[in-house]
C-alpha cells in the first residue's frame, strides 16, 4: 500500500471527455478556486425583507457627499433606492407624462374595467399610471393602476377596485394623471395583435399571425453616477435622473436624445447615449458638465458621431484614464478625450469581439472583461480572447441566445474573479454562471438564478438580485448560506488511475485534508474500468473534522473523487488529500 497524493491543477473542465482531464476537476457547483484549491463560496442574505415590484435588471450602489450609502435598483416595472435601512419606491414619470383628462372615462354597468380616452397616450400594456381623485358610477381612481390593455393610440382601460353600478360615456370631470417611465417585458419574445410594442412599431392595421409577429427585445438598463446622483436610462427610452439630495427622481431634459440603448458618463462629466435617437450605431454627447445641451455650438462640446463597425452599439464601458470602451453586436470601439473642437477621437480596438448584453462587460483597475456571442475578452490596450477552452463549449453550446440580452458581468474583487450569469438552452432566465479567476486564469461554473449584480465598494459585500420568486436584494459572500437554507456545494475530480491505465487500482482508503471545515462532508468514488464502463458509485462516506481515514475496499482501473457539502452552516477548503491506492495487477 502506498499513500498518493491528490495534485489536481486549479479549475474545472468540461469540454473534454472525462479520461483526457486526470489532474483536473471537471465538474462542481458552488465552488471557486483561491490560491489554487478549491473552496465553497460565501453564502447570501436579504439586505431588507422587504421586496421589489417587477423583475430587477440593474444595481448601483454609491455613497453621497455626506456618505450617505445608497443602492438603487431598476425592475421591469419600477425604480427603487435603498436608503438608511428602507427600500423606496422612486419611479419618475415619462416625458410629458402628467396631464388632466376631462370627461374621458367610461364605465360599464356590473364591470370593473373602465376606459380612458386620451389621444395619443403612448401607453402599453402593463404600464403603471398614477390617477387622482375621480369617484363616477361607484368606481374611484385614486392612486397606482397597470394599464389593462390598450384598445388603440387614444384609448386603454384600468381595472378598478369595485364595479360600475351604472354605464357612462364621456364622464368623470376632472381626472389628473402621471404616466411612469415604461414597464419592460420580463424576457424576449414574439408577440401579436394590437397595442404589441411600443406604438409606432411594425405596420399599423398588419394582421399578426404565428411566425410574423413583432419580437420584443428584452428592456435593458444603464445607470451611472452624476456626481453624488444618478442618471439612469431604459433602452428605448430617454435617460431620467435621480437627485439624491431631494430623493426624487425626473427625466433628465427634453432636449435629450429618445430611443436611446444605454448611457453611461465620461470622466470629464459628458453624458453619452450610445444608440442614440433611435439610430443603432449613433454616440452622441452632451455639453461638459451639463446634460440639458445636447445641440452642438461653438459655445459647448456637445456632439455626435456615426459609427461603422455591427448594427447595433450594445454597451459601453468607462475606463480609468477618462476613455470609454463602446461596444457594437461585433466591434469594440475606444472613445478619447481630445479636448479640441473634436472633442472625442473612436478607433477601434478590436473587431469579431461585439458584446452580447449591456450589462455584459466590467472594468477591473482599467482593464476590461466582456463576454461576446462565442468567446470571451479582455481589454487591457488591446483587445484579447481569453483562453476559455475549459468552459466554451459547455456554455457556448447550451446557451439560449433568445435571452442573450440578460447576460451580465460580475466582478467578485475580494477572490480576483469575473462571474458572468447566463441562461441556459432550456431556461429563460439566467440560471447558470461561469467564474473566471483574474489570479490563475482558471474557470469554474455553477448553477444561480441572478438578475443582476453590483460589486458595491462602499458596501461590506456584493450585492445581487434575482429574477425567480420574489424578489429582493441580497448581499453576497455574507455567512455560509442560501439565506437561511442549506448552500449545497460540490466539485468532482477526472478519474485518476494507475500508470497508463493498464492495471487494476486497490483503492484503501482516503486520507482528508481540509481547512475552514464546517459540518460534516461526503465523500462519494466513481469506479470505471473502462470510459464507457457503467459507473459503480460508492458511498457517500462522512468526514468529519475529526476523521483521520475512512477505510475502504475496492478495486477497478480508474477512480473518480466528489466531494459535497449540503449541511447549513456548512464550509470547506480543500488542502493536500491523499488517498491510499496500490497496483493490484493488469488484466483485459
Amino acid at each position: 500500500m502506498a499513500l498518493s497524493s491528490l495534485t489536481i491543477a486549479p479549475g474545472i473542465v468540461k469540454d473534454e471527455t472525462e479520461f483526457s482531464q486526470e489532474g483536473r476537476y471537471i465538474d462542481g457547483d458552488k465552488v471557486r478556486f483561491k490560491n489554487g484549491l478549491p473552496e465553497k463560496i460565501g453564502g447570501w442574505e436579504k439586505i431588507s425583507t422587504q421586496s421589489m415590484t417587477g423583475v430587477p435588471r440593474c444595481l448601483h450602489a454609491w455613497a453621497t457627499n455626506d456618505q450617505t450609502d445608497l443602492i438603487a435598483a431598476i425592475t421591469t416595472e419600477k425604480f427603487y433606492v435603498y436608503k438608511n435601512g428602507y427600500l423606496n419606491e422612486r419611479t419618475p414619470y415619462r416625458l410629458n407624462g402628467t396631464g388632466t383628462l376631462t370627461n374621458k372615462i367610461t364605465t360599464t354597468s356590473g364591470s370593473a374595467i373602465v376606459s380612458i380616452e386620451h389621444t395619443t397616450h403612448a401607453l402599453a400594456e402593463n404600464d403603471w399610471i398614477k390617477l387622482y381623485n375621480v369617484t363616477i358610477n361607484n368606481i374611484t381612481l385614486n392612486g397606482d393602476f397597470q394599464v389593462e390593455s390598450v384598445t388603440d393610440a387614444n384609448n386603454y382601460t384600468v381595472t378598478a377596485s369595485t364595479n360600475a353600478d351604472a354605464s357612462g360615456a364621456g364622464v368623470g370631470g376632472s381626472l389628473s394623471y402621471g404616466y411612469y417611465m415604461p414597464v419592460g417585458n420580463v424576457s424576449a419574445f414574439a408577440s401579436f395583435g394590437y397595442g404589441t410594442g411600443t406604438y409606432n412599431q411594425g405596420t399599423y392595421g398588419t394582421a399578426r399571425t404565428s411566425g410574423t409577429g413583432i419580437t420584443l427585445a428584452l428592456r435593458t438598463y444603464t445607470m451611472d453616477n452624476w456626481g453624488e446622483d444618478l442618471v439612469f436610462c431604459p433602452s428605448g427610452d430617454r435617460p431620467y435622473y435621480y437627485d439624491a439630495s431631494t430623493d426624487a427622481s425626473q427625466v433628465v431634459s427634453a432636449n435629450t436624445p429618445s430611443n436611446n440603448q444605454g448611457i453611461v458618463v465620461t470622466e470629464q462629466r459628458h453624458l453619452v447615449c450610445f444608440g442614440a435617437d433611435g439610430d443603432p450605431m449613433k454616440v452622441a454627447w452632451s455639453d461638459q458638465e451639463d446634460f440639458t445641451t445636447w445641440t452642438p455650438a461653438t459655445t459647448n462640446d456637445a456632439g455626435s458621431n456615426l459609427l461603422s463597425g455591427g448594427t447595433i452599439m450594445v454597451g459601453a464601458k468607462r475606463l480609468r484614464g477618462g476613455n470609454v470602451l463602446l461596444w457594437s453586436d461585433t466591434t469594440a470601439f475606444l472613445m478619447q478625450y481630445t479636448a479640441d473642437t473634436l472633442v472625442f477621437n473612436f478607433n477601434i480596438v478590436g473587431t469579431n469581439c461585439g458584446l452580447i448584453a449591456p450589462k455584459a462587460s466590467v472594468e477591473v483597475g482599467g482593464l476590461s472583461f466582456w463576454m461576446s456571442k462565442q468567446n470571451f475578452f479582455m481589454y487591457d490596450g488591446y483587445s484579447k480572447k481569453l483562453d476559455s477552452s475549459a468552459i466554451e463549449k459547455y456554455v457556448f453550446n447550451d446557451f439560449n441566445f433568445d435571452q442573450r440580452s440578460k447576460v451580465f458581468a460580475a466582478h467578485n474583487s475580494k477572490f480576483d474573479e469575473v462571474w458572468w450569469f447566463y441562461p441556459s438552452a432550456s431556461s429563460t432566465h439566467n440560471d447558470r454562471y461561469v467564474i473566471y479567476n483574474m489570479k490563475d486564469q482558471s474557470w469554474s461554473i455553477g448553477q444561480l438564478d441572478r438578475s443582476c449584480w453590483i460589486d458595491a465598494p462602499t458596501w461590506a459585500y456584493p450585492l445581487a438580485s434575482n429574477e425567480i420568486g420574489t424578489h429582493y436584494i441580497y448581499q453576497h459572500e455574507k455567512g455560509k448560506d442560501a439565506d437561511g437554507s442549506i448552500l449545497d456545494s460540490n466539485i468532482k475530480t477526472a478519474p485518476v488511475d494507475i500508470g497508463e491505465g493498464d492495471s487494476i487500482a486497490d483503492l484503501f482508503g482516503w486520507i482528508p485534508d481540509f481547512e475552514d471545515q464546517v459540518g460534516d462532508l461526503h465523500l462519494t468514488v466513481d469506479l470505471k474500468d473502462k470510459p464507457n464502463s457503467t459507473v459503480e458509485t460508492i458511498g457517500p462516506y462522512a468526514i468529519k473534522t475529526t476523521t483521520e481515514k475512512i477505510d475502504m475496499r475496492n478495486s477497478a482501473r480508474s477512480l473518480a473523487f466528489k466531494i459535497r457539502s449540503n449541511e447549513l452552516g456548512g464550509h470547506y477548503r480543500m488542502g493536500k488529500n491523499r488517498i491510499d491506492i496500490a497496483a493490484a495487477g493488469r488484466r483485459r
